[in-house]
């Protein structure tokens, strides 16, 4: 009767009534193995390494940056994704780092 009453109310423009409105909700669950398992022969991701650049290649990328290249052609210069030469602009905000120099007063080994 319920059903009767929710087919009858939806073809006169009535909403109908509460008790008779059932839904069903199914959530599609799949389980999946997600441990690493190197024992079946499975290939696990390398983790990527830090690249260190050394100040000759620090210097020619803030160059190259400074005569508007872009960041990918920066980057394949080097054999590299843009990603990793980001860093270098963002510890300085876009701008060339100072040349370090140590005060006159520092310890030396000399």
């Amino acid at each position: 009767m319920a059903s009767r009453n929710a087919v009858s109310a939806t073809t006169t423009g009535e909403d109908p009534p509460i008790h008779s409105i059932r839904v069903r909700i199914v959530l599609g669950v799949q389980r999946v193995d997600a441990t690493l398992s190197l024992i079946k022969g499975d290939v696990a991701m390398k983790r990527r390494t830090h690249i260190y650049y050394t100040p000759e290649q620090k210097a020619i990328i803030w160059d190259r940056y400074k005569q508007g290249d872009s960041l990918h052609d920066i980057a394949r210069m080097f054999d590299f994704f843009y990603s990793s030469i980001m860093p270098t602009f963002h510890q300085t905000g876009g701008y060339r780092p100072p040349v370090r120099k140590r005060h006159r007063l520092a310890l030396s080994l000399d």
